[in-house]
């Protein structure tokens, strides 16, 4: 091919070009992830579902916008809301008040975009469980996905429900947990572009406040992100069912129980304290052994719990991590075991430090053991005998010393490991 047929051949192809540029499709926009709800709906779930779908669909293709209030019922949000046949709600004000809100909030964060997809994320239905309000629950569900679908001028909302934990099955003051339940896993199931997750295994922790709960109706801040992470993964698949969802970031382990850890970054450092009652010191190893890794079973005779009498109002540890570290989360492993005497301690209190004089408290400055006489019942009845882990979680703080303090509350206090940072198994 001599330089004319070239220089001819490449100017044919030029409009080629230049076409294919004109017809290239139009951005389909973003995806508008509206979330909302009672208390539940707090941080760091918000922060969770955001930072995983945006994992999926990129920081710049998603819209997160949140609007939650505590103790709600549906009808702060379902305009038309109406109570149960026969159930007086003379009471009820502001019907439709929140839902004003999340849409001024929702209408605001999407001004100048394009919309692909909404999806609807809802973690609520305690309120209305309490107040024997499921009979309605359904219908209102509905209502506020039609409201969203008017005033977003869409045809078609994406939804993901929350299904209230088992806290709030029926029992005293509780009336229809096992309704509300029911009708949330059945909006999921019966609806194409509907689904729900759930989070009975999420909920016995450090609650929000800092007060150690066995299934609680809140929820520790690590089964938050977790909850935030479900959401997002059922989210993501209603918006495109190819979406590549990755196990690896979407499906942390709740740690709750010593069983759960693998290993931790205060294995085999250095640890000074109260001293171990000599006949309950788990051998010869002292108080290494609150560092080694090794957990005990439920039962004083296992040489991992070391005892400290209950003429010590209090037993204190402080672990040197060697050097300044991230932390993120300090714990402490309990044994409750009627028959060597321990009971429920007072509180614990876990501080850190960079030079081991000044120390900062980690989260609440006192972690209560337990919310009241109800739940230490409930202990006593459930689980005669077993361990406890007191995990509390903290933004990342820069430390070297880590102190934890537990009053023993004039009852023999068994420990078996002290946990920095615990990587779940």
């Amino acid at each position: 091919m001599n330089n004319l047929s070239l220089i001819l051949a490449f100017v044919l192809m030029v409009p080629m070009f230049v076409q294919s540029a004109e017809v290239a499709p139009a951005p389909e926009g973003k995806h508008l992830f509206i979330l909302s709800g009672q208390s539940n709906m707090r941080e760091p779930l918000p922060a969770s579902f955001r930072e995983s779908v945006s994992k999926v669909f990129g920081k710049e293709g998603v819209i997160v916008v949140t609007v939650a209030r505590p103790s709600q019922s549906i009808n702060q949000w379902y305009k038309k809301w109406t109570p149960p046949e026969g159930v007086n709600a003379d009471k009820v004000t502001d019907v439709g008040l929140l839902y004003d809100s999340l849409m001024s909030s929702v209408k605001r964060s999407i001004v100048g975009q394009k919309i692909a997809s909404v999806t609807f994320v809802w973690m609520q239905g305690e309120a209305d469980a309490e107040s024997g309000w499921g009979a309605v629950y359904e219908k209102s569900f509905y209502g506020v996905l039609d409201q969203i679908k008017v005033d977003l001028d869409v045809k078609s909302v994406n939804f993901v429900l929350g299904r209230i934990n088992d806290y709030w099955l029926p029992r005293k003051g509780i009336v229809d947990g096992d309704l509300v339940r029911s009708i949330q896993e059945k909006l999921g199931d019966d609806n194409a572009n509907g689904d729900w997750v759930d989070t009975d295994d999420l909920n016995t922790g450090l609650n929000p406040w800092g007060i150690y709960e066995v299934d609680s109706g809140h929820f520790p801040n690590a089964a938050y992100r977790i909850i935030g992470q479900r959401f997002a993964r059922k989210a993501c698949k209603l918006v495109d069912p190819q979406a590549k969802v990755d196990d690896v970031w979407t499906d942390e382990v709740f740690i709750d129980s010593a069983d759960d850890i693998k290993s931790h970054l205060a294995m085999a450092k250095l640890i000074k304290g109260t001293n171990p009652d000599a006949a309950r010191a788990g051998g010869s190893a002292g108080l290494s052994a609150l560092l080694d890794g090794k957990f005990g079973v439920a039962t004083g005779k296992d040489e991992a719990w070391i005892g400290f009498a209950p003429t010590e109002k209090t037993a204190s540890f402080v672990v040197d991590l060697g050097e300044t570290q991230s932390v993120t989360s300090v714990g402490v492993d309990l044994l409750f075991n009627k028959e060597l005497l321990t009971g429920t301690p007072g509180a614990v209190s876990i501080s850190t430090s960079t030079d081991n004089v000044e120390f900062s408290p980690v989260g609440k400055p006192a972690i209560k053991f337990f919310y009241g006489p109800a739940q230490v019942d409930k202990w006593l009845k459930d689980a005669e005998n077993g361990s406890i882990l007191i995990l509390a979680e903290t933004a990342k703080i820069d430390a070297r010393y880590v102190r934890i303090e537990v009053a023993t509350q004039n009852s023999w206090l068994f420990v078996d490991e002290i946990v920095v940072n615990p990587v779940a198994k």
